[in-house]
């Protein structure tokens, strides 16, 4: 049983350059549902570097920043 269920994500790419270097800058939201406290997250990714992130918690816009 899984912790949390990610239940949509929304994706945005912006700074696309195409070639011999391709990259390119986004964001991404996951809405989840969270069923348990637990100490990380792990989101997997492959050839990507994380620049930031935040971790909004319930309807009041809590916010918390992890550690990457």
């Amino acid at each position: 049983m899984c912790s949390i269920t990610p239940l949509n994500y929304d994706l945005s790419l912006f700074n696309l350059e195409f070639g011999g270097s391709w990259s390119y800058d986004g964001l991404v939201k996951i809405d989840s549902t969270v069923k348990e406290d637990v100490q990380e997250i792990v989101i997997n990714v492959k050839e990507i570097e994380i620049k930031g992130a935040e971790v909004l918690l319930g309807h009041d816009g809590t916010c918390r920043t992890p550690s990457i």
